[in-house]
């Protein structure tokens, strides 16, 4: 009898000074909504996104915590059931919150950790650059979204042909001069699949596009050294080929093809004497041999007529 009342004497000194501890529940208080864990955000839309908690047992106190990379830190003057990110960039991807609701020191709730996604926005086509060749770190803007500000930036630019660029450095082999350039879109930005760029540099299209990653894409220009000795660019548009009193092996070319045409024979006390070519602005045509009637010429850029001379 006696050992039951120390036991009990125990006991009760024990709960006095501490030594075992009181365990507090949270009386009814628990969180019943809030924003989803994955929390998809966008950069440069002037947009305002608004992280919450709903918590039931008579909460008089919340506190918003955010995560950088290096653990939870309590945030100034977060004391709402509401959290505000005014225009967040692409810097907040990754970013972690949670809110702690509590009615007073040991009754406590936590939510569910909540975590910004950055949703990438599309850049649609650049349709129409400068004219000028760009260089390393140039800025530009697509016209579809101007208000948005710049989207993408030049990492790499320069011109190339017999397989070296401007600086020596092996490339791939061409035998025409070329321009490269690389473009990286703004962080928090994606290009779209089939991205085109036009009338840049030169006033040219261009054909030789590559995707490299979400946020690269390649583009290469062909041009070719025209009879005054400067660059002009390679017109990839087909042209028309008609021929009098001959034909063509095809109706079509583009710049740089080779043709082959055929004179009809020649009637009774007549020779063919040769070919004559009509283009716009008198361009001339390289034929492989202009006296004889089944030749080859290679394909101007532009309408090219063909006519026997006999």
């Amino acid at each position: 009898m006696k050992t039951k009342k120390l036991l009990s004497l125990l006991l009760s000194l024990a709960l006095v000074v501490g030594m075992i501890p009181v365990i507090s529940f949270a009386d009814g208080l628990k969180i019943t909504d809030q924003t989803p864990e994955k929390y998809s955000f966008q950069v440069d839309t002037n947009s305002t996104y608004v992280l919450f908690v709903k918590a039931e047992g008579n909460p008089y106190n919340y506190q918003w915590y955010r995560d950088k990379g290096s653990g939870f830190l309590p945030i100034l003057g977060a004391n709402s059931s509401l959290y505000e990110i005014d225009d967040p960039d692409a810097s907040y991807n990754g970013f972690r919150y949670k809110c702690v609701v509590s009615k007073g020191a040991s009754e406590t709730v936590e939510s569910k950790v909540i975590t910004l996604v950055l949703q990438k926005r599309i850049i649609p086509d650049f349709s129409v650059m400068n004219n000028g060749f760009p260089s390393v770190g140039d800025k530009y803007e697509s016209d579809l979204l101007v208000e948005s500000g710049i989207q993408a930036t030049i990492k790499e630019a320069y011109f190339r042909i017999g397989g070296k660029d401007v600086t020596g450095n092996v490339m791939q082999e061409t035998d025409h001069p070329q321009y490269y350039v690389r473009l990286k879109a703004k962080e928090g930005y994606a290009f779209k699949d089939g991205l085109v760029v036009t009338h840049w540099p030169g006033n040219a299209d261009c054909t030789n596009v590559k995707k490299i990653s979400e946020d690269e894409y390649e583009f290469v220009w062909d041009f070719k050294i025209n009879d005054q000795g400067d660059l002009e660019p390679i017109d990839e548009t087909a042209h028309t080929i008609t021929v009098d009193n001959g034909t063509a092996d095809k109706s079509t070319a583009k710049a740089g093809e080779t043709v082959t045409i055929s004179a009809e024979p020649a009637k009774e006390n007549f020779s063919f004497t040769g070919w004559t070519a009509y283009t716009e602005d008198a361009r001339s045509v390289s034929f492989a041999d202009r006296l004889s009637p089944n030749t080859t010429f290679i394909m101007p850029d532009c309408d090219v007529r063909m006519m026997p001379n006999y």
